[in-house]
């Protein structure tokens, strides 16, 4: 007979709880937990929220919350760990009692839902885009360990928001992710928003090992002068310097982008970098429709008249 991993719902049906097993709980242990939960002995009230941890019991919700702000660090930690055991209505209460100015709860809160699976992220993401200040940035924060897609979207989504604290965390978090999240990050240097594409060059430039040297090397035409210089250090900074990439896009590079790419190979001292400038002459990179039909010259004894395509300079 095949043995089968027990499955974890990302929440229990309403009617039952469950234990770590997927077993519904015994409501004698869930009503013994809840009653040592109001006992003054901080220690028996810790293991009593280690208790409801495993039991996963989603009516101990209201029991479970004012215990985040017990004054006994173990405590804080048992509730908000049993509050994320429960699923996805424990951590929607969780991000809720996130919005404190008491960092000690704030801290607890943020480590316990960092622990949560991908199945948290659309809720989390929600709060980060939706929250107030603090929910936002202790947001950023927390999705640096979630791995999904609505993580790397809202991510850069909140590279644009109003408060400088939640950019650099979720940047900082983008970051963290690395290789999942590059795609995304790739795209958003197309993003319309200067704010975001500036955050985005950024993060490629802190994992320039993912980032396809095509989207950094676009990027040196773009508008915004920050984004360029970004996308042109994360250029210079890839362990495997893509010279050949750099010295091919050079004759198809406007003028600007080819301040950045002699830049970048400058810095790492190309012997053919006096090669590279001679591929295309000033005059025909400023006009290259430019065509000279012919020349003629009429002397006089007071000077000379020069005449190119019929027109006398």
């Amino acid at each position: 007979m095949r043995w089968h991993r027990p499955s974890f719902p990302a929440y229990p049906p309403p009617t039952w709880g469950t234990c770590i097993y997927n077993h519904p709980a015994q409501p004698d242990k869930v009503s013994d937990a809840i009653s040592r939960v109001q006992e003054d002995d901080l220690a028996i009230v810790g293991n009593a929220a280690y208790d409801l941890s495993q039991l996963r019991e989603p009516s101990t919700i209201p029991n479970l919350i004012p215990l985040l702000k017990s004054e006994d660090d173990n405590v804080r930690w048992q509730a908000a760990s049993a509050l994320a055991s429960i699923g996805l209505p424990g951590i929607q209460a969780l991000l809720k009692q996130l919005d404190t100015d008491t960092e000690q709860v704030r801290w607890k809160i943020e480590a316990a839902l960092r622990q949560a699976g991908p199945e948290a992220a659309p809720l989390i993401v929600d709060t980060l885009l939706n929250g107030t200040d603090i929910q936002r940035r202790s947001c950023a924060y927390i999705l640096r360990d979630i791995s999904a897609d609505e993580t790397y979207s809202g991510l850069v989504a909140a590279m644009a928001d109003k408060d400088s604290d939640v950019r650099w965390k979720a940047a900082d978090s983008l970051v963290n992710l690395g290789r999942m999240a590059a795609p995304v990050v790739v795209r958003a240097l197309r993003n319309k928003n200067t704010q975001i594409r500036q955050t985005a060059a950024w993060v490629l430039g802190k994992i320039p090992t993912h980032a396809p040297i095509e989207a950094l090397i676009g990027a040196l035409g773009d508008p915004d002068n920050d984004v360029r210089w970004k996308a042109a250090t994360a250029i210079k900074e890839r362990e495997t310097r893509p010279e050949a990439d750099v010295v091919s896009s050079y004759k198809s590079a406007g003028r600007v982008a080819r301040e950045h790419l002699i830049w970048i190979l400058k810095a790492w001292k190309y012997e053919g970098l006096a090669q590279v400038r001679r591929r295309t002459s000033p005059d025909n990179a400023r006009n290259p429709q430019t065509k000279v039909r012919g020349v003629r010259i009429n002397s006089k004894p007071v000077g000379a008249s020069v005449f190119i395509n019929g027109q006398e300079l």
